[in-house]
C-alpha cells in the first residue's frame, strides 16, 4: 500500500463524535488555510446574532483549548456556514469543531522541532484529526532515553500516541486503531509508536548509526570507525556532483583509517538508463571483477555521464565495452542474471525503509546529510561523529 493510500484510509476512517474546538494560529497551524478558505466563504463574513439557542447548545459541551484549558466564550463572535457546524472568531484565532476526542503525541526530538518534525505534526492533523495535543520530548531527557528504549528507536523526530488514539472509532464504530494497517504502529503499554517509513515521515538524525543490511558484500572503501554509506542514482545530477565535491577528500579520509565508505544502489524511476542498466552495471563489475574494479567503474560512470546518459542501448554498451577494454572483464551473464536487478532493487527498499525519497543520500554516522554536500560539510560531519 502506497503512504499516500495509508494517509487517505486514515482520515477516511474517523467518524464524528464528541466536538472539539480547535484554534488555528494565525502564523503556524497546518489547517490555517482550509479555515480560511472556510471563512472567507461567508459573504460578508455574516455575525450569527446571539441566539438563546445557540450558545448554550455550545456551552453543553467541554470546549477545551488544545485540549488543556477550558475556552471562556463570553467574547466569542459566532459564524455560521449553511449546512455546517458554527465557526468562532475569538482573541484572534479561528476556532473550528472537529470530530472526536483529543489524541496525545509525544513528539521525540533533540531540544526543538525540526521542519521534518513540524512537517509530521501537520500530516497528523490533517490526516487523523487536528485535535492534537502536542508534548515535545528531548530524546537526552529521561522520559525521551525511556520511549526510545522501549520501542528500540534509531532516528529523531519519533511520534507516540498516548490518549486518545485507542478510543477513537472508525466509520463502522469499530476501533479505529484495529483498522490500522498492520505493522504500523506498535503498542507497549497504551503507548503506540508510529513507523514513520509506513506513512514517509523523514528522519532528521539516528541516535546510533542505523542497521544497514549486507554491509560486508556491498561495494566498501577503508575500515574507519566513522560509517558513511551513500545511497546514489548514477544518472543524477547531483550525485555526480557530490562524487565531484569529495573524491579527494574521501581517498583522503580512508587513507587516514577515519572512515568505511559503503556505497548502495538508488536508481530514481525516472532515470531509465539508470534504472534499466547503469547500476546493474556497475553491480557486475564487481561480481565478475572485485571490490577495486568496482570503484573504477564508479568512477568511470560519473566521469562520462555525458557520454552514456540518456543513450539507452548504446550508452550501456559504452560501460560494457569499458568493463571489458580497460578493466579486462565480460558482464554480459550477469547483467542477463535477473538475481542482479533484485539486489539493486533491495537497496532502493532498504532507503526507502530509512527515509531516502532522493538522491544523492548520505548517512554519516548518526546524522543524515541528503544533497550534494561540499567537503567542508562533508568533513565537518565526519569529525563530529569521531568525536562521540
Amino acid at each position: 500500500m502506497s503512504k499516500t493510500k495509508i494517509w487517505k484510509q486514515l482520515a477516511f476512517l474517523l467518524i464524528p463524535a464528541l466536538l472539539i474546538v480547535f484554534a488555528v494560529s494565525p502564523a503556524s497551524n497546518p489547517i490555517k488555510s482550509e479555515a480560511q478558505s472556510i471563512l472567507s466563504g461567508i459573504l460578508g463574513k455574516k455575525k450569527v446574532a446571539q441566539n438563546p439557542n445557540m450558545v448554550p447548545a455550545w456551552e453543553r459541551f467541554k470546549v477545551k483549548v488544545d485540549g488543556i484549558t477550558e475556552l471562556d466564550m463570553s467574547g466569542a463572535e459566532i459564524y455560521q456556514v449553511p449546512g455546517k457546524l458554527p465557526y468562532i472568531v475569538m482573541d484572534g484565532h479561528t476556532w473550528i469543531p472537529v470530530a472526536g476526542e483529543p489524541i496525545e503525541v509525544s513528539v521525540l526530538h533533540d531540544g526543538a522541532c525540526s521542519q521534518n518534525c513540524q512537517a509530521g505534526i501537520g500530516a497528523l492533523r490533517a490526516n487523523i484529526t487536528p485535535a492534537i495535543i502536542q508534548k515535545d520530548v528531548d530524546i537526552n531527557s529521561a522520559e525521551g532515553k525511556a520511549l526510545a528504549s522501549k520501542f528500540d528507536i534509531e532516528s529523531i523526530p519519533q511520534f507516540i500516541f498516548g490518549n486518545g488514539l485507542a478510543t477513537f472509532k472508525s466509520q463502522d464504530g469499530s476501533l479505529f486503531i484495529d483498522n490500522l494497517p498492520e505493522g504500523l504502529v506498535t503498542e507497549k503499554d497504551g503507548l503506540y509508536w508510529l513507523q514513520n517509513s509506513g506513512v514517509g515521515l523523514k528522519a532528521d538524525k539516528f541516535i546510533k548509526p542505523p542497521q544497514f543490511a549486507d554491509l560486508d558484500s556491498e561495494p566498501t572503501k577503508g575500515t574507519g570507525p566513522v560509517q558513511v554509506v551513500e545511497f546514489t542514482d548514477y544518472q543524477c545530477p547531483f550525485c555526480k556532483r557530490l562524487f565531484d565535491n569529495n573524491r579527494e577528500l574521501v581517498e583522503r579520509l580512508v587513507a587516514e583509517n577515519k572512515i568505511t565508505y559503503v556505497l548502495k544502489d538508488f536508481p530514481l524511476n525516472f532515470h531509465q538508463d539508470a534504472v534499466n542498466y547503469t547500476h546493474a552495471v556497475a553491480s557486475c563489475t564487481k561480481k565478475v571483477g572485485d571490490n577495486d574494479a568496482y570503484w573504477k567503474m564508479h568512477a568511470a560512470i560519473f566521469d562520462n555521464m555525458d557520454t552514456w546518459s540518456g543513450k539507452g542501448d548504446a550508452g550501456k554498451q559504452f560501460l560494457v565495452d569499458y568493463a571489458k577494454n580497460d578493466l579486462g572483464l565480460d558482464i554480459e551473464a550477469c547483467l542477463a542474471d535477473p538475481s542482479t536487478n533484485a539486489e539493486v532493487q533491495a537497496d532502493v527498499a532498504e532507503g526507502a525503509k530509512y527515509g531516502v525519497s532522493g538522491t544523492p543520500a548520505l548517512f554519516i554516522g548518526t546524522q543524515i546529510m541528503p544533497g550534494a554536500i561540499d567537503a567542508a560539510t562533508f568533513e565537518k560531519a565526519v569529525n563530529e561523529e569521531a568525536g562521540k
